[in-house]
């Protein structure tokens, strides 16, 4: 049986009733859902325009690509990358160029580690470099889930 979407709810139902049982307004009996996507779709066409749909299976359509899903970050493994070497996890996490500045000035606070004006700068790098390394990568995975 074909479902109809109610012009005034918005709700679908079966096209059998003159009137939508939800609102009360008379059908549009011109109007048939996709039982694929639920777009409205004519009734007598067979293939939906906005999914591609027959008969309610989605025909595989070569032309149209699916978005892949962003891959998923471990943000354990970011913290102990920039423990390790500051600037690595921000890499890890797809930030380069973050990762390159930061490597860049790790290695200029090594430099002035010799005559000891780069370890506090030493320490504030690696601190800093963990602690965004993890929640960026925490954040990448909360957008991948929205």
């Amino acid at each position: 049986m074909d479902e109809t979407k109610c012009v005034e709810c918005g709700k679908s139902f079966q096209s059998e009733f003159a009137h939508c049982p939800y609102c009360g307004t008379k059908s549009n009996i011109n109007e048939k859902l996709c039982q694929n996507c639920g777009a409205s779709m004519s009734p007598s066409s067979n293939v939906c325009n906005q999914c591609g749909a027959v008969g309610g299976i989605k025909k595989e359509n070569p032309v149209r690509r699916e978005i892949p899903q962003q891959q998923i970050k471990n943000p354990g493994v970011a913290a102990v990358l920039s423990f390790f070497i500051v600037g690595l996890g921000q890499i890890y996490n797809g930030e380069i160029g973050k990762g390159i500045a930061l490597l860049i000035f790790w290695g200029i606070a090594i430099a002035l580690s010799v005559i000891l004006i780069g370890i506090p700068l030493l320490i504030i790098l690696v601190v800093y470099g963990i602690y965004d390394a993890y929640n960026t990568a925490k954040k990448i995975n909360e957008r991948g889930y929205e």
